[in-house]
Order: C-alpha cells, then structure tokens, then sequence
C-alpha cells in the first residue's frame, strides 16, 4: 500500500475538489493522509466533506485527516503524516504531495514503476525539468532563482547532482522512510535538503545514484504564490549551515569523514 501524505494550512479557498476527485478516481491502493497544520480557517470542514464524500461514492477508499493543534510548518507536518502511516503494518511504500497540486497526483503511479524496475531504489523525487513531452508551467524567476539555489547546494552541502531538491513530490520505500524520519527536522522549508543529507549517511557504503531516483515529471503547474515568509527566507543560510554540520557529525559518529 501507497500512503500519501498532503499537508495542508489554510486550503478552504484554494483546494481543488474536483481536481482531487478526478485523481483518487484513477488510483488504488492509496491511503490519503491530509495532515491540517493548525489552520485557522475552514479547512478541516473541507478535509472532513472530502472524507465523507469519498467514502459515499466508494467504500473502500481510504482517506483519513489528522488535526495538528497549531501550525508547526511543513516539515513537521509532513513527519507526523509519515510516522502515522508507518504504523500501518500494510505500508510499502510513503509519499507526499503538495495540496495545490502543482504536481498531479496520477505521477505516483510512474514513482512507483521506478522503484520497481531497479529494487536498488530507496527514493524516488519528483523533478520539474522541461523537455519534449512534458507540460511544465513555472515562471523564469521562480526556475532560474531554483537553479541558483540548486547550485549552490549541491556543491556546498549534498556533492551529489540533484537536479530538483524542492520539488513537493517525493515517495520513499518503507525501510527508508523509518530511518530518515525518525529526528524532527532543522528547518521548517529545507527539510527536502536534510532528508537528501540522512539518507547519504544511511546509505554511505552504497552508490547514492542506485538509491535516489530523480523521476521527470509529465505535468508540473505553478499554482499561486510560496507560503514562505520573507523572515523564513532570511533564517535558510544559518539552517543550510546547521544542516550541513549536523551531516559532517552524523559522517564522523560512523567513522566516515566528508
């Protein structure tokens, strides 16, 4: 079973029913896990309307919401979507998408193909690169300032070729995912980073492209303005710096220095 993780804060105006419908239509096999952040406006009634009606047109469907007393940010809300779907002894695999579905739910099929095909594959990451055949919707700003940030980070902290660090579709296998979810995380926004990092330390004795599969999405559309706050821009250099260090920790604990 798939378990799929969508974290949402203050969706009442913005969630696509219909889009939403049409996906879990397409899908088996997933558990749909809505992670409310604290919201303060009428998005639990909305998650609670989808759970009803998505059990009225078919009983089996799996839908469950889990209700955050306050807002803890992204990273933590994905975690405790992650930590309740493993305890599911049914889980195979774990995932999480964004609720604007900029990334359209129907890719999980093609994550899950991937991992399938070469078993080596412990994570699979979403990636908005534009090619021939792909409908990728982003705006130069938003692409070129990726890039830049891309850059940077790889050769600063991961020295691994990611393409997309912060793409908002991931899935991970469930060995995996316990291991790397287990600590909460430095930042609330760069936790795509901190993952990438524990699983080179979990994974280190092994060839890191084996484990991480990047996956070119068919269909990716901006939709709407960041939830990033000017001040949580500003913390990010300080929290790539934490990160960083915690990694150059965790290599020496296991007798491996970077």
């Amino acid at each position: 079973m798939v378990q799929l993780i969508i974290p949402c804060y203050n969706e009442a105006e913005r969630f696509n029913k219909k889009l939403f419908f049409s996906f879990v239509e397409a899908l088996v096999n997933v558990h749909f896990i809505f992670v409310n952040d604290g919201s303060t406006d009428t998005t639990n009634n909305l998650l609670e309307e989808i759970r009803i009606k998505a059990l009225n047109e078919n009983p089996d469907a799996r839908v469950t919401i889990l209700n955050l007393p306050k807002n803890v940010g992204k990273a933590a809300a994905v975690r405790e979507g992650i930590l309740f779907a493993l305890k599911n002894s049914d889980t195979e695999f774990v995932s999480y998408f964004d609720a604007d579905f900029s990334t359209p739910l129907s890719e999980i099929s093609n994550f899950i193909k991937v991992v399938e095909i070469d078993n080596r594959r412990k994570a699979v990451f979403g990636s908005r690169i534009k090619k021939a055949g792909s409908h990728i919707e982003r705006s130069q700003i938003r692409h070129y300032t990726g890039r830049i940030f891309a850059t940077v980070v790889n050769n600063l902290v991961l020295k691994i070729a990611i393409y997309d660090t912060q793409c908002g579709a991931k899935l991970f296998t469930r060995e995996c995912a316990e291991n790397i979810f287990k600590e909460p995380f430095i930042s609330r926004w760069l936790f795509d980073i901190e993952l990438i990092v524990r699983i080179q330390v979990l994974y280190q004795d092994l060839d890191l492209n084996k484990i991480i599969y990047e996956q070119p999405l068919e269909v990716w559309k901006e939709m709407g303005n960041s939830k990033i706050r000017f001040k949580d821009l500003l913390k990010m250099p300080y929290q790539l710096f934490l990160i960083y260090n915690k990694q150059t920790n965790d290599f020496k604990k296991s007798g491996r220095m970077v």
